[in-house]
């Protein structure tokens, strides 16, 4: 087990006993986000949430939620905690590798943020406006000013707070690097924006060109100076952002009539 040493004694104790399995299935589900993985538990006299880790893509109708190694898991595990000391993730209180024969399941630990939305919420909502993204983009600033490069930076794993306060979450395969070089941090935003491209394709209305500006200062803010670099893309994103969200809605329409079409036709 791994323990985060600013977890309590108490919950240290109860949590070195637990069964994270069991626990997990005798909680029900709580219908909360996060693939149907999390589950409110209670722990030293806490209300807490229990996370079995799961994938998705491609690969999570094969292993949904069992891994080969732990490997990664334990780097997240340490780079989380080394993030939650700067303010910038929600750090776990503890997190289990269960051993499955060859395999591994694992359960994570973590504390419920009340009153928090994601980036995705907030678009879903019709609430991406400057203020989200600003928040939103001085998260990002942050962790590419740390060298910090998140392999999944969408709008699912940005969190916001009400009083403008902004997390990132998920750092799986995410990696820090000494300095993280322009070409690489531009990549990172551009993940984000197809995120936010693909999620307008259904939301009330897309962010404004304001918001991708709002971003880019928020950005600049959390890195530490301006470049020009961000504030182009920035400006690009926001100009041909409604023209990128129609496609998308268009091309999702098309998958959905083929797949409709093709079940028809095998029936």
């Amino acid at each position: 087990m791994l323990l985060n040493p600013d977890a309590g004694r108490d919950l240290a104790k109860e949590a070195a006993a637990m069964d994270p399995a069991a626990t997990w299935a005798a909680a029900g589900d709580a219908a909360l986000p996060g693939r149907g993985t999390l589950r409110r538990v209670a722990l030293a006299g806490r209300a807490l949430l229990l996370k079995r880790e799961a994938r998705g893509g491609f690969a999570a109708p094969v292993l949904p939620d069992r891994y080969l190694s732990s490997s990664t898991f334990r780097r997240e595990w340490a780079l989380t905690l080394w993030l939650g000391e700067r303010g910038l993730t929600p750090a776990p209180a503890a997190r289990w590798l269960v051993r499955r024969g060859r395999l591994y399941e694992v359960y994570t630990l973590l504390e419920p943020l009340p009153g928090v939305r994601s980036l995705a919420e907030r678009l879903a909502e019709g609430i991406c406006g400057p203020e989200a993204m600003t928040a939103a983009g001085e998260c990002v600033g942050r962790l590419h000013g740390l060298g910090v490069c998140h392999a999944d930076l969408n709008a699912g794993n940005l969190l916001l707070g009400a009083d403008g306060r902004a997390w990132a979450i998920d750092f799986r395969h995410s990696t820090r690097a000494p300095v993280l070089g322009e070409g690489r941090r531009i990549a990172n935003l551009r993940r984000l924006e197809r995120s936010l491209v693909k999620l307008s394709a259904h939301a009330p209305s897309p962010p404004s060109r304001e918001a991708w500006r709002a971003l880019a200062a928020g950005y600049a803010r959390g890195f530490g100076r301006q470049e020009t670099a961000v504030d182009r893309w920035a400006d690009r994103a926001g100009s041909g952002f409604l023209l990128r969200k129609l496609g998308w809605a268009a091309r999702e329409k098309i998958r959905r009539e083929t797949r409709g079409s093709g079940g028809a036709s095998s029936g």
